[in-house]
């Protein structure tokens, strides 16, 4: 890996994501992903935020550049609920 940033990730916060991996998919957590470059790692965000054919797409999720469909589990609203908390918590900002 080019970085360190999973060195500044609490336990406890992978202990949190295994634990909705768990309940969402009934797998436990797995760190198997393609090890990325940094250009890499960076071309998809970049992609949804300067490719003009994404205009319209608001809230749409892209993968390795492109737009992909969401798993039915993935649209949980109780698991939406907890992340839009734990991330204020962790910005130190309340959203509405």
């Amino acid at each position: 890996m080019e970085t360190t940033l999973g060195n500044h990730v609490p336990q406890e916060d992978f202990a949190q994501l295994t634990g909705t991996t768990k309940r969402n998919t009934g797998k436990d957590f797995q760190m198997d992903f393609p090890v990325k470059s940094r250009q890499e790692g960076c071309a998809t965000t970049l992609v949804a935020a300067l490719d003009p054919r994404l205009q319209g797409e608001s809230g749409a999720f892209l993968t390795d550049c492109q737009v992909k469909q969401l798993e039915p589990e993935c649209e949980n609203a109780d698991d939406a609920e907890e992340l839009w908390k734990i991330s204020g918590e962790l910005v130190g900002e309340r959203f509405e």
